[in-house]
């Protein structure tokens, strides 16, 4: 009778072996499910771009646009007695997918107290989302310093107001020019004074679902091939109900601009230490865009000689249109005069 139980030596060979066998089956089924993966996700990519894009079209077609392909009431402007030299003059900034209608409320009461209010546009802001999104934190420098210098020649005082990214882009513009600075070159500084308004130091992750703000930006460049914009799910951050559809508002986020804010911030975060222009900086305690805490801690290491911080109790984040937007500018004022010769 012939056993059919094969030898010892070749019943171990076959255990040994049958495990190897089984990887390029199970390596198989995860390159499939990996592939499974990416291929929803670029679909899901796709058809939100389309998405974006036919809600773009849709949005710019309800909005009016000057000759310049900028939307009607959204330019430029200046207010108060702009040819008198003795009158200071105040730049006004915007932030971040807002427009110069952010200081509808403040840049007439300063102008009727005798400031020279100039109220800039940032470039790409209030254009075709398409512009927008091609501009960069160089260029709103740039701009920035363009205004202060035309001011400049015209007024004995200059002073600069700025929100949000216009307070990154204020920054990076008055630190870019240090050897300008009133400490260097004596009795020509680019500016008399600086007025930051939630300054973007550094984003709030309080809207964040898990991890920080900066981390699911990120993400998005890396995530996103045929998206390049992201529209907002969120109303401005104004505890003042009445002005959230206030006019000026860009409610799409290109990621470029978005990227370029984060280069800026990168950019100012370790050169405190240069910012010497006297400076009143206004935060709001319960603002949900910028840190907070982190742009305190940055005023603590600014070394100008004059400064002051002022926080609001009953603000969010669009301080020139919040509650407090009257005392913002009393303070402003203020800071102004107490600045003056």
């Amino acid at each position: 009778m012939t056993s059919s139980t094969p030898p010892a030596d070749e019943a171990v060979a076959d255990h040994a072996t049958e495990p190897v066998s089984r990887w390029p089956r199970r390596l198989r089924r995860l390159a499939a499910v990996a592939l499974a993966l990416v291929g929803l996700q670029l679909l899901g990519d796709l058809v939100y771009s389309a998405y974006i894009a036919a809600a773009i079209e849709a949005w710019e077609e309800t909005v009016a646009w000057n000759a310049d392909g900028v939307r009607e009431g959204c330019g430029a402007h200046s207010l108060g007695p702009v040819d008198d030299p003795s009158a200071t003059a105040l730049l006004l900034v915007h932030g971040f997918n807002a427009s110069p209608r952010h200081w509808d409320l403040i840049a007439p009461e300063l102008a009727e107290r005798g400031f020279a209010v100039r109220v800039m546009r940032l470039p790409g802001f209030c254009e075709r989302v398409s512009e927008y999104a091609d501009s960069r934190a160089e260029e709103w420098v740039a701009a920035v310093t363009k205004e202060l210098a035309q001011l400049r020649e015209k007024h004995d005082r200059v002073g600069v107001v700025a929100h949000s990214l216009g307070g990154a882009t204020t920054i990076g513009a008055l630190l870019d020019g240090a050897p300008l600075d009133g400490a260097e070159r004596g009795d020509d500084p680019m500016v008399d004074f600086a007025v930051l308004l939630a300054p973007a130091v550094k984003v709030s992750s309080a809207r964040a679902p898990i991890g920080t703000t900066r981390f699911w930006h990120e993400f998005s460049k890396r995530a996103f091939l045929f998206t390049d914009t992201l529209r907002s799910p969120y109303d401005m951050d104004c505890h003042d109900e009445s002005r959230l559809g206030w006019p000026g508002r860009t409610p799409f986020s290109p990621i470029a601009v978005v990227d370029s804010l984060y280069g800026l911030m990168d950019r100012n975060a370790p050169r405190a230490e240069l910012f010497r222009t006297p400076l009143l900086m206004v935060l709001s305690k319960s603002d949900i865009i910028v840190d907070t805490a982190a742009a305190a801690a940055y005023y603590e290491r600014i070394p100008s000689e004059t400064k002051e911080l002022l926080v609001l109790e009953n603000s969010g984040h669009a301080i020139p249109l919040d509650y407090q937007w009257r005392e913002v500018m009393e303070a402003i004022a203020g800071f102004a005069e107490s600045n003056g010769d």
